[in-house]
């Protein structure tokens, strides 16, 4: 966990707001012929000082941000038959 901390810390920071609302948008790479959403298992879950904390994904794949103020890893996990894909990203909740 700390190599990802270590990474999205080098990151632009994305500033959110306490509570804020956030909807995922998954694109098709139509070059390589694959159904991304042949059953994909998709987390969301953001790092602090060592600890993770899963935020809840609906089925419109939007999350909410928690109201704790402060810096953050976000980490998406996308999963599925074909292989997975890791997003990291640096957020500023205020």
């Amino acid at each position: 966990m700390k190599n990802v901390e270590e990474y999205a810390s080098s990151l632009d920071e994305i500033k959110v707001f306490s509570g804020q609302k956030v909807f995922l948008d998954f694109k098709e790479n139509e070059e390589n012929g694959v159904d991304i959403w042949t059953d994909p298992k998709i987390t969301v879950a953001l790092l602090k000082d060592d600890k993770r904390t899963e935020l809840v994904l609906d089925d419109s794949t939007e999350f909410k941000f928690p109201t704790d103020e402060g810096n953050y890893v976000l980490e998406v996990e996308f999963i599925n038959s074909a292989g997975s894909a890791q997003y990291v990203g640096n957020v500023v909740i205020e």
